[in-house]
């Protein structure tokens, strides 16, 4: 028994020129449709990254501050330091003045950990991204210490000073110097990590967030003793 296929209406060479042509197309539109998702992913990635460099921009804004206010952290320290020694039983010392402990934002880092655009960053980049906002994770509760060190320090002044505040007063003191030491040894590492990854400080940020230089201004005269 002998099976015969069915020619073309055309011809074979018609009918190749027409598989021809139909294949292409399928390649065609599958290559438009990968460039389609190249595209796309570009943008996601671009739109990923300048979120990052945005809220890192105000966190480098707050941080520079927090650097920009210790020398008058130390004075403000010294002073009260001097006052814990020289005050007489009894004093307290009203409200003033303390230092401004800005924290810093991390929800664009939380949500693109979580995002496949991420991967296709330079695995260096995203690298010293996860450093940066590890060291800032690290840095925030050195700020939560440094936030009730100094909310002891306000309870001793603003209560009658005894022998044993004095003392607390002191340890208190102590701890907020060490806190501001602390903040030190870590900026050469945070900032190194800010400018290899081109961050600039938010200028509407620095500006939103005041002076540093209010801690420098002498204590209030408004020390008394019992009567």
């Amino acid at each position: 028994m002998h099976f015969h296929l069915p020619k073309p209406l055309h011809g074979w060479r018609e009918f190749a020129g027409e598989v021809g042509i139909i294949v292409i197309g399928v390649l065609i539109a599958l290559g438009a449709e990968q460039v389609v998702e190249a595209v796309h992913e570009r943008a996601t990635v671009h739109q990923v990254r300048s979120a990052l460099i945005a809220e890192l921009s105000e966190d480098r804004a707050r941080w520079e501050y927090l650097r920009a206010q210790d020398e008058c952290i130390e004075v403000r320290l010294s002073a009260l330091e001097l006052w814990a020694s020289k005050a007489p039983s009894g004093a307290r010392l009203a409200q003033f003045q303390r230092p401004n402990l800005w924290s810093v934002h991390s929800s664009a880092w939380e949500l693109a950990k979580s995002n496949p655009a991420v991967e296709r960053l330079p695995l260096s980049q995203r690298l010293t991204f996860a450093s940066t906002y590890d060291i800032m994770s690290r840095f925030e509760r050195y700020l939560i210490d440094e936030d009730q060190d100094w909310k002891a320090i306000n309870v001793r002044t603003s209560a009658p000073l005894t022998d044993s505040g004095r003392d607390d007063l002191t340890k208190a003191i102590a701890a907020a110097r060490y806190d501001v030491e602390r903040r030190r040894n870590g900026y050469s590492g945070l900032f190194d990590r800010f400018n290899r990854l081109g961050i600039q400080a938010d200028s509407n940020s620095g500006r939103l967030l005041g002076s540093t230089r209010d801690l420098c201004a002498p204590l209030p005269d408004n020390t008394r003793g019992k009567h």
